[in-house]
């Protein structure tokens, strides 16, 4: 079954896209592509789930990663030994 995206990923997606495009063909620097993506905010006041999005998706354009991954959090990588159910392997 395909990725259902949320309707204000679907709708932030092309518009982003367009304005980095304008912006690297206009020779612009990162402070008017910042301009730039925060004048052409669609969804009305920047608050709570649509803008979460927009955020996001302007990360993930740039190639700056998740927002769920920061410097400050420590990532563990996945435990490869052998679990028993309902234990939890030290450290986790």
């Amino acid at each position: 079954m395909p990725y259902i995206q949320s309707r204000w990923r679907r709708a932030a997606e092309p518009i982003i896209k367009r304005v980095i495009l304008a912006n690297t063909a206009a020779g612009g620097d990162e402070k008017a592509l910042a301009k730039a993506l925060r004048d052409a905010y669609p969804f009305g006041p920047r608050e709570h789930y649509p803008y979460k999005v927009w955020c996001d998706e302007i990360n993930k354009q740039l190639g700056k990663g998740y927002r769920y991954f920061r410097k400050n959090q420590s990532f563990k990588p996945p435990y490869e030994g052998k679990l028993v159910f309902g234990q939890r392997p030290e450290g986790y």
